[in-house]
């Protein structure tokens, strides 16, 4: 996959997610860890669609690291690389890129994508009433018609 795809912001999460893995001593990054860079990100659209879609943010945030701080932990070991199911949301992020026409991998992408993963993270979002076609209609109704075509959108809109 490549980091070229997606925004900055995007980008911005990855990185901390990938963070908070080795900061919490897990063998991996999880989709708990990147729903918690998600929501910790205050000038991007994940806390707007939450709490449009009837979540309350800060109690989101705070099932999030209830969620990375049950994962196991491992200690001495190296860098926390993805795990299969970070994988798997990522890959869906870029397809629901390609599916939405946009050219770059977004924040919203990735929320979509964990809101219909099979994780805890997803389940906590589903729970929280934040699923993939909510998702898509809320996105829809804030920026109507326009297409992610630069790598740093939010600073177009």
């Amino acid at each position: 996959m490549d980091i070229n795809r997606f925004t900055q912001k995007s980008q911005q999460a990855i990185s901390e997610a990938l963070r908070l893995a080795a900061e919490n001593n897990n063998p991996e990054t999880e989709p708990a860890h990147l729903l918690i860079a998600l929501l910790g990100q205050p000038d991007t659209v994940a806390l707007p669609l939450a709490a449009q879609l009837g979540a309350q943010p800060a109690e989101l945030l705070a099932a999030a690291k209830h969620l990375a701080e049950r994962l196991p932990k491992t200690y001495g070991a190296a860098e926390a690389g993805f795990s299969r199911s970070a994988l798997s949301a990522l890959r869906d992020a870029e397809a629901e890129m390609t599916a939405a026409g946009d050219s770059y991998i977004s924040v919203e992408h990735l929320l979509s994508a964990i809101a219909a993963s099979p994780t805890g993270a997803g389940e906590t979002l589903r729970n929280a009433g934040i699923t993939r076609e909510g998702i898509r209609e809320a996105v829809r109704a804030i920026r109507g018609s326009r297409k992610i075509t630069t790598d740093d959108p939010e600073a177009t809109w």
